[in-house]
């Protein structure tokens, strides 16, 4: 049977006030002993009571008089005026009140948070200028809104109820939550001033009316300087709760220092700074100042810190591993700086337009990479290259060998040995007849059936762009590549330069990705090698350049005028702007040699091929041009960037390797000599 629970004495009122306080041995009252509460509160003196008002905000003494009814006695008659005045300016001189409103009223509107009209709804803001707060609700009741008011009204009364408005304290705000802002006023001053204008006396309107404007203007003045009040109040407070978060942080900071994790610390805060390069967002410093535990304006204390540290030491396990991340990228980084430096003085002590690797490929090599990933955390010097030096010579020899090999079987060439060295490769890629193209900048169909050609004229405009050799090496598109910025290759970091904005064109490795052999391009190039007297099977682009022949386009001939085309441009011309294929190509196109111009005609203008230059000093950089630029920019860009009056080619700046050593005519237009000039030729 289980024990019965004790019983505990009932204690009445009367044995209630003759129980005697319990004391200690010491002398102190213990819990139980009689302690100061609300009604003998009542018993202190007046004023002491007033003094003690004298240390409280308006808030405080509405709390005080809410207490019992000896309080609210003493604080709600005209003896304490001067303490609600007190607390007022306690209260950073908190405005007085409207005249028509007492003090504990006022400062029930201006910090209880709740609607003066049904005591229920939560209403953040006091509005001053109707003198209430005011919900949503209450405010289709309590408030008319001027235009609606004048829809139901007849037209005949419309003047005379704007002129009430305008004598009334009045706000335009948006109550009932409606799209456009109205003016709004109290129902109970709009009844109250209609039937003041009924009963008054007839002459006495006008000065009526300046009384209630001279009212309304002070109401307007008083509203204002409240609403400075407010927003100061705000401001301040918003300052204080933004000190006090500030504070909080920094104490979680220094908890997590004094744990070790100082240096998970600095990164996080670095990463905000520096951007996201390294630091994922979800355990960045903003995400961590979300974090529920973080994201708090109380003190931190021992107790509190025991209920947050789980949450928080969580978030700081996933901020360690990326730092950890972070300081193996720098590491790389470092290492790669260093391979870099020894690669580039490496190149410049190389003779002009020589095919060298890029810094991507050499990076690529395993030597290369093993070096720079090794599992130790040193750093290299000079002397871990030695090796890799020694053996630059044979690398490169390596890389033009697999860079000849690999555009041949882009573009389909067949050898007879399995593997050809690069003499052979090189002989069959320097034919003028080969028809490679880049795909990336032609815009022409494979089948040139009339079908085909209308299909794809209709999706986008058509452009051919054939590559001959040795410029098909260093075309953009095989050795550069676009990235967005959060993709760019870590060594283009190394030398400090500004980042590129948005899509950016970048040095890669090698490829023959965008090549390949177009067989209208390669039948009409044999056409104009035949054309010239030589041989298609053996006639090289030197050969091409060299021989003297230009090309007209019947198509396009005038009476007086007659354009001649280089061998390359009338490809480009007869494809793009005749979509002439190799079937009539030799109806419409005839060589003319530069000797043997016809007679009585003269030349009149002629184009030449932009010979393009690359800088020496910004040469595997973020800020080289890749692809080469024209030679007034790049007078301009040594003037700018390096600060060169007088640069020196070779030195400076050097021709880009396939690009035009000279002047190449590229376009030349002839003229019919007019009567006079020929008798004048023949005198």
């Amino acid at each position: 049977m289980a024990r019965p629970a004790n019983k505990r004495r009932k204690i009445t009122a009367a044995n209630k006030e003759n129980k005697a306080p319990r004391v200690s041995r010491g002398g102190r009252k213990t819990r139980n002993a009689r302690c100061l509460t609300a009604a003998n509160f009542t018993d202190l003196p007046f004023d002491v009571l007033l003094e003690i008002a004298a240390w409280l905000i308006p808030l405080d003494l509405l709390y005080l008089c809410r207490v019992n009814h000896a309080l609210r006695n003493v604080f709600m008659t005209k003896a304490s005026h001067g303490a609600w005045k007190q607390a007022r300016a306690n209260a950073n001189n908190l405005p007085e009140p409207f005249a028509e409103i007492s003090e504990p009223a006022w400062a029930n509107l201006v910090y209880v948070r709740v609607c003066n009209f049904c005591w229920k709804k939560k209403v953040m803001e006091p509005d001053f200028r109707l003198r209430c707060r005011i919900c949503a609700k209450c405010s289709e009741t309590h408030l008319l809104a001027l235009k609606e008011f004048l829809d139901v009204m007849p037209v005949a009364d419309r003047p005379d109820i704007e002129m009430i408005f305008n004598l009334i304290p009045s706000n335009k705000l948006a109550y009932q939550r409606q799209k456009v802002h109205d003016t709004y006023v109290r129902l109970t001053d709009y009844e109250d001033i209609e039937n003041e204008i009924r009963q008054l006396p007839k002459g006495l309107t006008d000065a009526f009316r300046k009384e209630k404007l001279r009212s309304r203007k002070k109401v307007v003045q008083h509203a204002q300087l409240c609403e400075d009040w407010l927003d100061e109040r705000t401001s301040a407070r918003e300052a204080e709760l933004k000190a006090a978060g500030k504070q909080r942080r920094k104490a979680i900071l220094d908890r997590l220092s004094s744990m070790g994790y100082e240096n998970e610390v600095k990164y996080m805060i670095a990463a905000d700074t520096d951007g996201f390069e390294y630091c994922e967002f979800r355990f960045s410093y903003k995400n961590f100042m979300q974090l529920p535990q973080v994201k708090q304006n109380s003190v931190l204390t021992d107790r509190v810190w025991r209920n947050i540290e789980a949450g928080i030491l969580e978030f700081m396990v996933g901020v360690r591993t990326r730092y950890l991340e972070h300081e193996n990228t720098l590491l790389l980084r470092s290492r790669t700086v260093k391979a870099v430096s020894v690669f580039r003085s490496f190149k410049e002590a190389l003779p002009p337009h020589t095919l060298f690797p890029y810094i991507p490929d050499f990076l690529a090599l395993d030597v290369v990479h093993d070096l720079i990933h090794r599992p130790d955390h040193t750093a290299l010097t000079e002397e871990d290259f030695t090796e890799v030096c020694s053996e630059m010579d044979s690398f490169a020899d390596n890389w033009r060998y697999s860079v000849h090999r690999q555009l041949a079987q882009a573009v389909g060439l067949n050898f007879a040995e399995s593997h050809p060295d690069i003499d052979t490769l090189s002989t069959d890629l320097k034919l003028a007849a080969t028809g490679i193209i880049c795909a990336s900048c032609t815009r022409f169909p494979i089948d040139f059936s009339p079908s085909a050609v209308e299909k794809f004229m209709s999706a986008t405009t058509l452009e051919v762009r054939p590559l001959f050799y040795p410029e098909v090496l260093t075309h953009r598109c095989a050795v550069s590549t676009m990235l967005f910025p959060g993709f760019y290759p870590d060594w283009y970091f190394l030398d400090g330069s500004s980042v590129k904005n948005l899509l950016s064109l970048f040095r890669s490795q090698w490829r023959p990705g965008p090549y390949a052999k177009h067989p209208v391009v390669a039948r009409l190039a044999r056409k104009v090698v035949t054309m010239t007297g030589l041989d298609a099977s053996s006639a090289t682009v030197n050969d091409m350049d060299g021989c003297g022949v230009l090309f007209e386009c019947t198509s396009c001939r005038e009476s007086a005028r007659r354009v001649l085309f280089s061998w390359r441009e009338i490809m480009q011309h007869a494809m793009v702007e005749h979509i002439v294929g190799s079937a009539d190509f030799e109806q419409r196109v005839s060589p003319v040699r530069t000797s043997e111009l016809p007679e009585g005609w003269d030349v009149t203008e002629m184009t030449y091929e932009e010979i393009l230059y690359e800088c020496l000093h910004c040469r595997d950089t973020l800020e080289e041009e890749v692809g080469g630029i024209e030679h007034e920019k790049m007078m301009k860009h040594l003037l700018d960037k390096h600060q060169l009056q007088n640069p020196r080619e070779n030195m400076d700046y050097e021709s880009l390797l396939g690009s035009p050593t000279q002047a190449r005519p590229r376009c030349v237009q002839i003229t019919l000599k007019k009567r006079a000039q020929i008798a004048q030729t023949e005198a």
